[in-house]
């Protein structure tokens, strides 16, 4: 699988999803992220995007709304903050 709802290695989620994954907080939706690691490796094969999309089709469920959110790695540091230059989707559908 692609995704990951694991805490990992800041350099590979950013150092956002890392602290929310950090907190492990119960009753929250879930967070799923894509690792920098697979941009890199997508540029060479072809055939993760594909399979990206199915880990996305088996997460997600027809009765419910997404938020998705883009980001990068290095996008709030301690030098430079890059706040509003993602994009955010709200009520998402599969």
């Amino acid at each position: 699988m692609i995704l990951t709802n694991r805490v990992r290695d800041i350099t590979e989620i950013g150092g956002k999803a890392y602290n929310l994954l950090s907190l492990g907080i119960k009753n929250t939706p879930p967070l799923f992220v894509c690792p920098a690691s697979y941009f890199e490796r997508a540029e060479k094969d072809g055939s993760l995007k594909a399979q990206l999309d199915k880990d996305i089709q088996n997460l997600l469920s027809d009765k419910k709304l997404y938020a998705v959110r883009s980001s990068a790695v290095d996008e709030d540091s301690a030098s430079d903050s890059f706040a509003g230059v993602a994009d955010s989707y709200l009520y998402v559908r599969k």
